[in-house]
């Protein structure tokens, strides 16, 4: 019986037999959910691929199809990259920029999902 993080390896795999896909905003969304789906699931060396190649969109926002499909600041995720790697002042920096961007967007479920990363630090006083 094939196990969540099974299947998400798979997706994860399909997605790099798909590469290079336009770089769109539908492929921001598809990349950040991917970077955060392999930070989970405790998968090393796929993190460090996707979060290499997002670090460049650091400050923006993953959404496809006119908001519909939204996945937050890329910054959370790359925050939650730097946490796994042990990364914890720059994870940090990137939780903290994340969740004032997304306060100052007004949008307040990923002010939480900030802050429930904020919060799952080390030592985090959050």
């Amino acid at each position: 019986m094939a196990t969540a993080a099974d299947n998400t390896r798979r997706m994860l795999d399909n997605l790099a037999d798909w590469a290079p896909l336009p770089r769109n905003w539908l492929w921001l969304a598809t990349t950040t959910t991917a970077l955060e789906a392999a930070v989970l699931i405790g998968d090393a060396e796929t993190t460090r691929r996707y979060a290499a190649v997002l670090d460049r969109y650091s400050g923006n926002w993953a959404m496809a199809a006119g908001e519909l499909v939204c996945m937050g600041p890329v910054d959370r995720v790359l925050g939650m990259a730097q946490m796994a790697a042990g990364e914890l002042g720059g994870a940090e920096a990137k939780l903290r920029a994340a969740h004032d961007d997304a306060r100052a967007q007004g949008a307040s479920p990923w002010v939480r999902r900030a802050e429930s990363a904020l919060a799952s630090l080390p030592d985090s006083s959050y």
